[in-house]
């Protein structure tokens, strides 16, 4: 999986800008501000129909301008290319196409260029809330094990009527969203737990790569609900007069979350901030190579500003890890990092709005 080119316009500080990126490495380098990020975040917007930086698509639009867009075109391993754009005209809705037709899901987008994004506040991914690592866990069961977006829809449809007859106090239309509830909440728990089971040698591997002074890291799903209780449709009983108390449903999938420990200690309470940053790059990591054992090419990797706070060994131990599952990786940093970059890497110069690609020799 390649994204071959992409184009934008009217977004933040740049008016258009293209670029041709490599199969491997792409840096993009230059001073802060100049415009480094919103590449990165272009293509987020391309793939994920989002922007990982906010979610307010008003604030991505150029100052005085009435639309953006992006465009770009994917290439898979067997050649095939698929062309993509997302665009948004003042406050009228996301516009989205593949393959020149109109498309109101994200999904496909997704389906077509699937991104893992690695964002500075990386080790937030461990010490941060539940929704960072549930959001991975997610893409996995989503582009690994095939979940259907609808079972989400489903769920979050039954849970946002019941949680709306709990909060008018309405017991009878709350219980009686539970059975929908509990089915399509059981259903995504299942993929979850079949998509860490495959999941965990691939974080095994990684961590060794990329944290190797925590060994043995452990990652085990909670689920959202007791362990006493196997079946969620129980705990949604059990938990009646609490949910009409708090007005909202407390146990689910919704809370779900990966525990990470290490010698049976959650590993947020032991670990500093770097080791944090180089386990949470290393479930990145981990996933790229899940996707690539189930699906024979690998995602593409945004990584945002990501040398900032590695040191040399650990900046090197996450390029050869790149190279290692075969991904393209797009890498903003301030400069680059000559003692790692190779030859054959992109080299783009980011300023003032402009992007100009860079001829580059390690010799």
């Amino acid at each position: 999986m390649q994204l071959r080119d992409f184009s934008l316009g009217r977004l933040r500080v740049f008016a258009e800008a293209e670029c041709f990126l490599g199969p491997g490495l792409n840096w993009f380098v230059g001073p802060n501000g100049a415009g480094k990020t919103t590449l990165l975040e272009a293509v987020s917007l391309l793939g994920l129909g989002r922007s990982f930086r906010t979610g307010n698509l008003d604030a991505v639009l150029q100052a005085g301008a009435e639309a953006w867009w992006v465009r770009g075109s994917v290439v898979g391993s067997e050649g095939q290319v698929r062309s993509l754009a997302v665009g948004r005209g003042g406050r009228t809705a996301v516009e989205r196409r593949l393959d020149g037709r109109a498309t109101a899901r994200a999904s496909e987008l997704a389906s077509a260029l699937p991104l893992l994004v690695f964002e500075p506040q990386g080790s937030e991914l461990v010490f941060g809330s539940s929704e960072r690592r549930r959001r991975l866990l997610d893409w996995g069961v989503f582009h690994v094990e095939h979940g259907d977006i609808g079972l989400w829809s489903r769920y979050q449809r039954a849970l946002r009527q019941r949680n709306l007859a709990l909060k008018a106090g309405d017991s009878a239309s709350a219980f009686a969203w539970e059975g929908p509830l509990a089915e399509a909440g059981m259903a995504i728990a299942e993929l979850r737990a079949q998509f860490l089971s495959r999941w965990h040698a691939s974080v095994t591997l990684a961590v060794s790569e990329m944290a190797g002074d925590v060994p043995g890291l452990r990652v085990d799903l909670s689920t959202g609900w007791s362990a006493a209780m196997p079946q969620l449709s129980d705990a949604l009983v059990a938990g009646r007069a609490r949910d009409l108390g708090l007005g909202y449903t407390y146990a689910g999938p919704h809370r779900a979350d990966l525990v990470l420990k290490h010698d049976g200690i959650e590993v947020r309470d032991t670990i500093s901030r770097g080791q944090a940053r180089s386990i949470a790059l290393a479930l990145v990591l981990a996933m790229a190579a899940s996707f690539r054992a189930a699906r024979g090419e690998s995602p593409v990797l945004l990584l945002d500003d990501v040398c900032a706070e590695l040191d040399g060994l650990h900046l090197s131990a996450l390029l050869r890890g790149i190279s290692d599952r075969g991904a393209q990786a797009l890498i903003s940093s301030v400069a680059l990092p000559a003692a790692h970059a190779a030859a054959e890497d992109r080299v783009f110069h980011v300023e003032q709005g402009k992007v100009t690609p860079l001829l580059y020799s390690r010799a």
